[in-house]
């Protein structure tokens, strides 16, 4: 998979976050620690198996949000999908499957209990609030 690849899976609201951490970095010379550049940094060096320079992903970063800009596509465009708001809801239901399961995969030193606690407190609202929409939806 190549770096723009990677890069261009990104949500648009990922790429908000990342222009605004670049953003920081050329007003202060530092790169937010733990931030979301650092972390498709990681992913992409992961994900190609190779060293690549930070540079490097944040010009693939400015491409595809110039990109995206001037194309005036909507997100769904530019990532070539058309999902219902069931089919967003389902991938990212997929999406936490998989962190839990890399989450078992992994020595317990790295996550506290309350990290947990906290994963399933947010399953549980998003539970409820799945629910309260299908009773809405009965309701007509």
């Amino acid at each position: 998979m190549m770096m723009r690849k990677i890069v261009d899976q990104l949500t648009n609201k990922e790429l908000q976050t990342c222009f605004h951490e670049l953003d920081e970095w050329m007003k202060t010379g530092i790169l937010k620690k733990g931030g979301s550049v650092r972390a498709i940094h990681e992913d992409i060096e992961t994900k190609l198996d190779v060293e690549v320079d930070l540079r490097s992903v944040e010009k693939e970063i400015l491409y595809i949000i110039g990109e995206r800009s001037s194309s005036g596509q909507s997100e769904r465009e530019t990532n070539g999908t058309n999902l219902t708001p069931f089919e967003e809801i389902y991938q990212l239901n997929n999406a936490m499957r998989e962190a839990i399961s890399t989450i078992k995969g992994t020595d317990a030193e790295y996550f506290e209990e309350a990290q947990l606690d906290y994963l399933i407190k947010l399953s549980q609202e998003l539970i409820d609030e799945a629910t309260n929409v299908k009773r809405w939806f009965k309701q007509d």
